[in-house]
């Protein structure tokens, strides 16, 4: 297990690291979700401010379709798994 941890922290901030790069100055976020089907999940994305984020939010409700957003937080720089475990507690169903 904690080797699966690993892997996934490794593979979070080294997506951070290029997204960081290419796009200049941005902030992560992340946001939870809910769609019609009843699945729950965890969005993250970049937006330069607050404002940005919402207008992502907006779009996301509006152009795909889901349902509920909620429990918007920006992550803190080289966010890991465990910084979204800590700001996300909410047990996730799994599918798998």
């Amino acid at each position: 297990m904690n080797e699966k941890v690993e892997s996934l922290n490794h593979s979070v901030k080294s997506t951070a690291a290029v997204n960081m790069s290419e796009v200049g100055v941005s902030i992560q976020w992340a946001v939870e979700y809910e769609l019609p089907s009843g699945m729950h999940g965890l969005c993250i994305f970049q937006a330069e401010n607050g404002e940005e984020a919402q207008m992502y939010i907006r779009a996301m409700l509006v152009m795909h379709g889901h349902l509920k957003l909620f429990n918007l937080k920006q992550l803190p720089e080289g966010a890991t798994v465990e910084d979204l475990i800590r700001l996300f507690p909410r047990p996730l169903r799994s599918t798998c």
